[in-house]
């Protein structure tokens, strides 16, 4: 009840926003939480952004806390990410309740180009600031240098990492969940998880091995995305 009354908030502050009236999407968002449902993938677990604990772990306590704190650091990009992707649901839902489906995609890529815009510069700032933002969170000197290239290596991902977010976002508002399902399966366990387990324990790259298979898994999952969406 809380997450649907939050959504209805953020539904509308849109459309006062947009100077459209509430009643007319009433329908839409009665049935969005039930579409949204299938996919599985909410708030935080959406992104899917941790390899699975015992991979990083056997690493060492010194990469284990590296990689939380660049986790911490990275996280910083998240909230456009998210807040684009929600209004991409939102307003691909009411382009397609209009019966105007080019309207819903020109909306869904508006919001990807802003996504990205912001998210690009981020990454920029991760790219050459990635010690200095590690040091924000610890002042180990081991930890900031272990974090410092994973944390580098996300920052070249984050247009993906938009469009995994904000085209999922745009998918559910299209009522289409099976596909984003699927693409982010694929990318956890075909890709991510497989390329972790060779990064770290076949090839001595230790935690930025690691960080690589979280960034193809990022790429890849952005990319399929992006495909369906303009597809669909």
């Amino acid at each position: 009840r809380i997450r649907l009354r939050r959504h209805v908030h953020v539904v509308a502050l849109l459309d006062v926003l947009n100077g459209r009236g509430l009643d007319d999407d009433a329908l839409l968002r009665r049935r969005r939480p039930r579409r949204a449902r299938p996919e599985g993938f909410k708030g935080r677990e959406q992104v899917d952004l941790f390899l699975p604990g015992r991979t990083v772990a056997v690493l060492g306590t010194a990469s284990y806390a590296a990689h939380q704190v660049a986790l911490s650091a990275e996280s910083i990009s998240f909230m456009p990410g998210f807040g684009f992707a929600v209004a991409a649901t939102t307003l691909v839902g009411q382009g397609l309740g209009a019966k105007d489906p080019r309207r819903s995609e020109e909306d869904g890529f508006a919001a990807f180009y802003l996504a990205a815009g912001l998210m690009s510069i981020m990454g920029l700032g991760f790219i050459l600031f990635a010690p200095q933002l590690m040091g924000v969170f610890t002042e180990d000197p081991q930890i900031i240098e272990l974090g410092t290239m994973p944390l580098r290596l996300i920052g070249l991902v984050q247009p993906l990492l938009a469009a995994m977010m904000v085209f999922g976002g745009g998918l559910r508002g299209a009522g289409e969940t099976i596909a984003p399902l699927l693409i982010n399966g694929l990318g956890v366990w075909v890709v991510r998880v497989p390329a972790a387990l060779f990064f770290t324990l076949v090839l001595p790259w230790g935690l930025t091995g690691a960080w690589i298979a979280m960034a193809l898994d990022l790429a890849t999952r952005g990319l399929l995305l992006l495909l369906r969406f303009r597809s669909a």
